[in-house]
């Protein structure tokens, strides 16, 4: 992540930016995401930062992990999170709405989904995901082989929320993949949502 000074410099307390794409393989229409980032007002040598997230009325927020920035990627409809050294990425995408028939995911749907869009991987572990305000849905992690024949590693969960069905990904070399599912693991354990758009937010001091 760039120096704090430089971020309070540029940011502000807050800095907000648009970005706009196509959300998914096989779901229905890009949502414009609305996103910010703050500094949690606790004490710490190195500061914390929290992203938010608009998508219409329904808001998301979650703590950015330490040595990571917030970037957009219109050209896919996604909130990119990337490390310093740029070999470990985290993406947020709305890809559509949850089934008005179930609730609850159906997994096969996402593996297939994961499948095709890393053709020639395989799935190598599949488990519950959980965020902070208990939606759970499918995991997955997927190892497949990048550009110039590098072997890549991505875990992939999909949330039934407020806003729609959420994919939450982490990518990373081989070497570096349980770094990256760390990674993940800190913002799903810090990721809520709205309830009637109402965000209630618990910051590390206790404050909400």
């Amino acid at each position: 992540m760039r120096s704090a000074k430089h971020l309070i410099a540029v940011l502000g307390s807050v800095w907000l930016f648009t970005a706009a794409g196509h959300a998914g393989e096989n779901y229905g229409d890009w949502e414009p995401l609305e996103t910010a980032i703050q500094q949690e007002p606790i004490n710490t040598t190195l500061p914390v930062f929290r992203a938010f997230v608009n998508v219409r009325s329904d808001k998301f927020t979650f703590l950015i992990p330490d040595g990571f920035r917030l970037g957009g990627d219109p050209a896919h409809g996604r909130l990119q999170v990337e490390n310093q050294a740029a070999n470990t990425r985290i993406t947020f995408t709305i890809l559509g709405a949850v089934p008005a028939d179930s609730a609850v995911l159906d997994a096969g749907s996402f593996r297939q989904m994961l499948l095709k869009r890393y053709d020639g991987g395989k799935i190598i572990a599949e488990f519950q995901g959980r965020a902070a305000d208990g939606e759970a849905g499918p995991g997955f992690d997927i190892s497949w082989t990048g550009a110039g024949d590098l072997a890549q590693r991505t875990r992939a969960v999909y949330l039934p929320t407020v806003a729609g069905v959420l994919e939450l990904t982490v990518t990373s070399g081989t070497k570096n993949f349980p770094a990256a599912q760390s990674s993940l693991r800190e913002v799903m354990g810090s990721l809520r949502s709205s309830i009637n758009g109402k965000l209630v937010v618990h910051h590390l001091d206790g404050a909400s």
